[in-house]
C-alpha cells in the first residue's frame, strides 16, 4: 500500500510539474508574440521565397497552434504541390473544407488537382462547389472555359472566356492569354458553322506535318516533374502555317506556353480541297516526358 501510494503521489507531482510547465511556456509564448498568424506569416513569406521545406515547417507550427484556420491548411496544400506532392495536397485542402466548407479556395485548387491528373468530373464539380460558395471572379471562370474545353465544349468554353474577360480588373496579366483564347475560338467556331470536309470526300486531303518540332521544357515543371500531355487545336492555313491556336488541354507551370511554340514552328502541307490548298483545324498532342 505505502508503495502504490508513494507511486500516486510521484504520478501526481509529475503531472503537476508538466501543467505548470506547459502553462509557463504558454505564458511565455504569448508574450514573445509566438502565435499561429506569426508562423502563418513567416511560412507566406518563406514561399514566396520558394524556400517550401521553412515554409512547410512554419505552417505546420502553425496548425500545431490553431487547428481552426482554414487557410493554414491551403497554404501547407501549395507547399505539397511544389514539392510534386498532390495526394497530400489532397488530403490536405479536404481537411481544410472540413474546417471551413464555404471557403472557395480549398475547392479551386482541388479542381486544379484533379484537371491535371485529367479527372474532368472531379474538377468540374470543385469548380461548381467553388462557384456555390460564392467565387466568382476571373480565374473561376476561366478555369470553367479550360475544363469545358477538355470535354471538347468549345462554345460554353466561349461563353465562360468572356465573362473572364468582363471580370478581369484593368492590367491583370492573364487578359491577354484569356483575348487569345476567345479570338481563337470564335474563329473555330466560325469555321464549324461553314462546309465540313470529311474523310469519305475524295476530294478532300488532310494536312499533313511536315516537321515536328520537339517542345522546351520550361524549368518550374522540371523542376516539379511534371509530365503529361498539352492538346490543342491549331487552324492550319492555305500555305501549311500554324495560324491559331487554342488549348483544349493545359498542363500549366510553363508547359502550355513551350508546346504553343513548338507548334507554331511545325509546318505542313495544307489540307487540299478540289486540288486547291485551304485552311484547315487540326488535333495536336504535345507530350511532355522526363526521361
Amino acid at each position: 500500500m505505502t508503495t502504490r501510494l508513494s507511486a500516486m503521489l510521484f504520478l501526481e507531482s509529475v503531472c503537476l510539474v508538466w501543467l505548470l510547465f506547459g502553462h509557463a511556456a504558454t505564458a511565455s509564448a504569448l508574450q514573445s508574440g509566438d502565435t499561429a498568424q506569426k508562423h502563418l506569416d513567416a511560412g507566406q513569406a518563406a514561399y514566396s521565397s520558394k524556400d517550401y521545406g521553412a515554409a512547410m515547417k512554419e505552417f505546420k507550427r502553425a496548425e500545431s497552434m490553431d487547428k481552426a484556420k482554414p487557410e493554414t491548411y491551403v497554404w501547407l496544400a501549395r507547399c505539397y504541390l511544389a514539392t510534386n506532392k498532390p495526394k497530400e495536397a489532397v488530403k490536405t485542402l479536404e481537411h481544410a473544407i472540413k474546417v471551413d466548407p464555404g471557403r472557395t479556395e480549398p475547392h479551386l485548387l482541388l479542381a486544379r488537382i484533379y484537371y491535371q491528373e485529367n479527372n474532368i468530373a472531379k474538377a468540374k464539380q470543385q469548380v461548381e462547389l467553388a462557384i456555390s460558395a460564392g467565387a466568382n471572379g476571373a480565374g473561376v471562370h476561366a478555369l470553367r472555359a479550360e475544363l469545358f474545353m477538355a470535354d471538347d465544349d468549345p462554345a460554353d468554353a466561349l461563353k465562360e472566356y468572356e465573362l473572364a474577360a468582363q471580370l478581369a480588373q484593368p492590367g491583370d496579366p492573364a487578359l491577354p492569354d484569356v483575348q487569345v483564347e476567345i479570338d481563337g475560338l470564335k474563329s473555330f467556331l466560325h469555321y464549324q458553322q461553314g462546309p465540313r470536309q470529311t474523310s469519305q470526300d475524295s476530294t478532300f486531303q488532310m494536312p499533313r506535318a511536315l516537321n515536328r518540332p520537339r517542345p522546351a521544357y520550361s524549368e518550374e515543371a522540371r523542376s516539379r516533374h511534371i509530365q503529361g500531355i498539352v492538346k490543342e487545336k491549331a487552324l492550319v492555313d492555305h500555305t501549311g502555317q500554324i495560324r491559331t491556336i487554342i488549348f483544349m488541354q493545359r498542363l500549366g507551370y510553363g508547359l502550355d506556353e513551350q508546346a504553343a511554340a513548338a507548334t507554331r514552328a511545325m509546318k505542313f502541307q495544307p489540307a487540299l480541297k478540289d486540288g486547291q490548298p485551304i485552311a484547315f483545324w487540326v488535333v495536336l498532342e504535345i507530350e511532355f516526358n522526363l526521361r
